[in-house]
């Protein structure tokens, strides 16, 4: 079964379903959402590279970086999970809410699930915001 990666992101999955996860080693035909890439260029200015992470069920940071360099973005942390099931999303997101002391933390994502995952995290002392990113 082929599907873009924001296909996958509200694809419920069926017994019997292959994947093959080949193109996700790799950066195809990437496109750029402005309004996203504004947010992090902002915080990039403000806050430095160490202010932003990209979280990603992929198995390598390769695909980000190469975007990164297609779109003069600053170089930022980027944690490749190699799993894509929500709650590991939502589990790293409370590691980091309750390891560094954050008061808030903002989350964007193009998958529902991830959000609603992430959205269920409730750490004392930490506004945790979630952002959907519509795909075209």
């Amino acid at each position: 079964m082929h599907l873009t990666p924001a296909e996958y992101a509200v694809y419920e999955k069926e017994i019997g379903d292959q994947f093959d996860y080949s193109d996700f080693r790799g950066l195809v035909d990437p496109e750029t959402i402005a309004w996203t890439t504004r947010i992090l260029k902002r915080v990039i200015n403000k806050h430095g590279t160490d202010a932003a992470v990209i979280l990603t069920a992929r198995s390598s940071e390769e695909p980000a970086r190469q975007f990164f360099k297609l779109n003069n973005i600053p170089e930022i942390p980027i944690v490749a999970l190699g799993n894509s099931d929500p709650e590991m999303k939502a589990q790293w997101v409370k590691m980091v809410a309750m390891k560094f002391g954050y008061k808030e933390i903002e989350f964007f994502d193009d998958s529902p699930k991830n959000i609603a995952a992430v959205e269920k995290v409730k750490v004392s002392g930490v506004k945790i915001i979630t952002r959907h990113i519509p795909n075209r």
